[in-house]
């Protein structure tokens, strides 16, 4: 049995709340993503100790590694996707709905980081409205939990012949992913984010943390010392200093996933770090960290969703944060800790969890495909998003402005109307015009659209317009400025 180390539960509290900082919102860790890197060296770190004491007492079997991978995985994992499907019911529209069950059947099924590679960026605006966004996380994991089981049997099994084939193994794992993720980063490619061959090194250096313990733990107190303060300031900086704009993982990912490495590393004696991580309350926010992951994100989401989208104010993202470590508490206490004990055969474990997940995937994919379950909406309101209606809009008058061609006008009757203006866009402006028709006949004021190209008001804005902007937007440009000018009423 391994000994409990409250500084491991310390590493991971700093691991979730950097994650949380940044998720949040808050300006001041702007490279908080790299809590997640920092749980890969931990988790490769934990699970290879596990499966080399096994393999090493004789008691190694795929099946017992599988039933512990179930009970401390999907408990809590299938709770919260259930959890968000309720309240996605509640608060989303149809089509937001689908996407979710679409994704939320990818992720009962472990391979939701596919799903997200394909259809978003992790830091664009679509991904901060997808609830179950950073369960692509916990996919990377299991996915490489189903090889590296079988790659350290065989080369356990090998080193009998050549003592340095294990070893040689996980520097090769380490080293080929390292050199796959930096060469997709430096291609602009998302793939060294999103699958596990670009992310397998980080996960396989805690491996190699394992198998260089016991000569770690030979060096001298005051070197130890010194590379544990180290390793918390390789996690520290890259949060502070990277940004969303930051090319990741590759060569960016090496501080954070060594930093992490270093303050894992076991020692002789009691270090300062070492110390500091077992302070209260880091092992708490540790030992409920996995729920606390869990849950954050679609908490945040569906706070951002009740403000219309908007950021959340620092209050409300507080509130938001609260309401997710009790959750996790919740979730931990109740969820969690019920399935830490064994109390059925692996087999049977194993055989329940794939068909919990398979039931949750299916249920899932049923909201995808009923479209939303768009009949808990009134037809009414579902107009309000239908982009079908907004370009099916009749345009209720024609008028033609200093003798030019005839334009849509919204609101008053154009002739007659207290105030006359305009609106000059592209689609971006066309689809104000029906919010302009209602609002103008009530004040007496006409609107009319000046549907080109995008509006730009100077002969400098001409100068500098964008790249591959047609040749008659510009003539249109110097005609319509010409014909405002004119009529300025």
């Amino acid at each position: 049995m391994n000994q409990y180390r409250a500084d491991i539960d310390g590493i991971r509290a700093i691991a979730v709340s950097l994650v949380l900082v940044f998720h949040a919102g808050f300006s001041f860790l702007p490279g908080g993503f790299i809590g997640v890197d920092v749980f890969f060296v931990i988790s490769g770190y934990l699970i290879t100790d596990n499966l080399l004491q096994a393999m090493r007492a004789g008691s190694f079997s795929l099946l017992d590694f599988y039933d512990r991978r179930v009970r401390r995985i999907l408990p809590a994992l299938l709770v919260v996707i259930a959890a968000t499907l309720g309240a996605g019911f509640l608060i989303l529209a149809p089509g937001a709905y689908a996407v979710l069950g679409r994704s939320a059947a990818f992720a009962a099924l472990g391979i939701s980081n596919f799903f997200f590679f394909r259809n978003t960026g992790y830091f664009d605006g679509a991904a901060e409205a997808m609830p179950l966004l950073h369960t692509w996380s916990l996919a990377v994991e299991e996915q490489f939990y189903l090889a590296w089981p079988l790659v350290l049997y065989g080369a356990y099994r090998g080193a009998r012949r050549w003592p340095r084939l294990l070893p040689l193994v996980v520097a090769l794992v380490v080293g080929l992913s390292f050199a796959l993720a930096a060469q997709k980063v430096a291609e602009g490619a998302k793939s060294a984010f999103y699958l596990p061959l670009g992310r397998a090194w980080e996960l396989a250096l805690g491996g190699a943390l394992v198998l260089a313990r016991d000569r770690l733990a030979r060096l001298p107190g005051f070197v130890a010392q010194g590379l544990k303060l180290a390793g918390l300031g390789l996690i520290i900086a890259p949060a502070l200093l990277l940004t969303a704009a930051s090319p990741f993982p590759g060569l960016n990912a090496l501080a954070p996933v060594l930093g992490a490495a270093l303050l894992l590393m076991p020692t002789r004696g009691p270090t300062l770090g070492a110390r500091l991580l077992a302070l209260p309350p880091l092992p708490f926010i540790g030992r409920i960290s996995y729920s606390l992951y869990l849950w954050h994100w679609p908490v945040l989401v569906f706070a951002r969703q009740y403000q219309n989208g908007d950021p959340l104010g620092t209050g409300e993202a507080l509130g938001a944060l609260a309401a997710s470590v009790l959750l996790a508490w919740l979730s931990w206490r109740f969820v969690e800790q019920p399935f830490r004990v064994r109390r059925f055969a692996a087999r049977k474990v194993v055989l329940a969890g794939s068909a919990a997940c398979l039931l949750m995937a299916a249920l899932s994919f049923g909201i995808y495909r009923a479209d939303g379950i768009s009949g808990r909406v009134s037809p009414q309101l579902e107009d309000l998003g239908s982009l079908a209606r907004m370009w099916a809009w009749p345009c209720p008058q024609q008028v033609s402005l200093d003798g030019g061609p005839s334009v849509c006008v919204a609101g008053a009757d154009w002739a007659s109307a207290k105030t006359r203006g305009v609106i000059w866009g592209d689609s971006h402006a066309e689809h104000l015009m029906h919010l302009l028709d209602v609002a103008g006949r009530k004040t007496g004021t006409a609107v009319a659209l000046l549907r080109i190209c995008p509006a730009i008001f100077s002969e400098d804005g001409l100068r500098r317009k964008p790249v591959g902007l047609p040749p008659e937007c510009e003539r249109t440009y110097r005609a319509t400025l010409a014909m405002l000018k004119a009529n300025p009423q």
